[in-house]
């Protein structure tokens, strides 16, 4: 049965687990880097089923997943994600990366009333992307209001499309 990632403690220090799937090794790296900066726990994967996996073994905060990679892409990835048995999986939040722009609105997606955020690839600032990352992680509300956020409305979700 996972735990709530979000009681990791260290000196009664609570750390955030992430987990990070990308088809490309130095993104991954740079993901990690990003995520031990802002002192979050990091999984990172190129292979989708290991990432779903961890997720059902040990719960995670947030899932940063690629959209498009060989194999399954990231629209399944968040799909499998939220018909996991467990509540755990169904509390991870959702940033989904891609470097090209789709049309939300024409995708039939079953992802529940959650928010799912779109990080726009390249990343122009490392220091804008740590900082969302933590917003996104405190489910900061005042992150929504924010101008450069695009938001498109599915069936029952929002995706907010970032450019950073």
């Amino acid at each position: 049965m996972p735990y709530s990632a979000s009681h990791l403690q260290g000196e009664g220090e609570t750390r955030r687990r992430v987990i990070v799937v990308d088809d490309n090794e130095i993104l991954l790296r740079a993901w990690k880097k990003i995520l031990q900066r802002a002192g979050c726990e990091c999984f990172a994967t190129t292979n989708p089923e290991t990432a779903l996996s961890e997720i059902e073994r040990l719960g995670a905060d947030l899932l940063i997943c690629d959209i498009v990679m060989p194999h399954m892409d990231g629209f399944e990835v968040i799909q499998r994600l939220q018909h996991m048995p467990h509540a755990e999986a169904a509390r991870t939040r959702i940033v989904l990366t891609t470097g090209y722009v789709c049309d939300f609105k024409r995708l039939r997606l079953d992802v529940g009333t959650q928010d799912i955020h779109v990080l726009l690839k390249p990343y122009n600032s490392i220091q804008e992307v740590l900082h969302f990352v933590e917003r996104v992680l405190e489910d900061d509300e005042t992150l929504l209001e924010d101008e450069e956020d695009s938001t498109q409305t599915l069936d029952d979700a929002r995706v907010h499309l970032w450019s950073l």
